[in-house]
């Protein structure tokens, strides 16, 4: 297999932060094999059946179990609490897929066909067009408190659900550019933003830490969008959030001095997220658009 050597540069990162949360598989000193055991969860994943005209369907909580073997660039996975119709489908578990990293320091594996390990109940599940995408990120353990990645996976099962999915709650980083009605923009990259997503009621919340939208303006702790509607893409792979216009909060309290008007946001879930609103002060109207990014968020920390 062909070594990575940035993959082993994001390995001794991951090595620092996951001997503080006690993660670290050791395989014993004769093998000297650095191991990693993680759970992405909670991940949802978006059911579309290709043989009828069924609405898609929503599997929630799903699990990833994660075993990446650093020194071999092997990943050995698990994924549990998909529902197809009534059913709850086994655990279906796979080894040695190999990883491999792009520019933007996710993992990934694409495979045209795995087949599960047969468990006790002997049944077999088929996974065509299997792609898996995750992003560590450790460095974001100690703003975050716990371990927060950004994964996207997508797959077919068994020739007939097109399944498509992502860990949440999404957290991402990038350039924020707010520009006043007959003013210039202002643009920062010290925000972080989050969206939270309500199965139940179908809304999300979106939370600006650091929020910035002029030079004068103090930067503020925490600014929140409540109960944002958002649907699934066509395909399952982007989350389309819309509301005309909301209240913010400000650390809980809402705050109608800074009302949010035109809200507009894609999540790609491999990739980050396209927010556009209108926040208006003292009667002056400002257009925010953010450009974000889930490997872009260092200069928010």
């Amino acid at each position: 297999m062909k070594h990575h050597p940035k993959l082993h540069t994001f390995a001794a990162v991951a090595l620092m932060a996951v001997a503080m949360t006690s993660c670290l598989n050791n395989d014993g000193p004769t093998t000297d094999k650095f191991i990693v055991n993680s759970s992405i969860t909670p991940c949802y994943a978006v059911i579309t059946d290709m043989e009828s005209n069924s609405a898609q369907t929503i599997s929630y909580p799903v699990t990833l179990q994660c075993q990446t073997n650093w020194t071999d660039e092997v990943l050995d996975l698990s994924i549990s609490g998909i529902q197809i119709g009534a059913s709850n489908l086994p655990v279906m578990s796979f080894t040695n897929l190999e990883i491999k990293q792009n520019k933007d320091g996710w993992l990934y594996n694409e495979s045209t066909i795995l087949e599960s390990s047969k468990g006790q109940l002997v049944t077999t599940n088929t996974l065509t067009n299997f792609k898996l995408e995750y992003l560590d990120r450790y460095d974001l353990m100690e703003t975050l408190r716990s371990y927060k990645p950004a994964c996207a996976f997508e797959f077919v099962l068994d020739g007939r659900y097109q399944v498509a999915g992502a860990t949440q709650s999404f957290f991402m980083g990038g350039s924020t550019e707010a520009t006043p009605k007959g003013g210039s923009p202002f643009t920062t990259q010290g925000s972080l933003y989050t969206v939270d997503l309500d199965m139940k009621k179908n809304t999300a919340n979106i939370t600006i830490a650091n929020a910035q939208f002029m030079a004068q303006m103090p930067v503020l702790t925490s600014i929140a969008f409540p109960d944002v509607p958002f649907t699934f893409g066509e395909n399952g792979k982007t989350v389309i959030l819309e509301k005309d216009a909301l209240t913010p909060t400000f650390a809980g309290t809402p705050n109608a001095d800074y009302p949010i008007t035109d809200l507009k946001g894609v999540v790609k879930t491999d990739e980050g997220m396209e927010l556009e609103f209108i926040c208006t002060y003292k009667g002056l109207p400002f257009t925010v658009k953010a450009n974000l990014k889930f490997s872009d968020y260092k200069a928010a920390l």
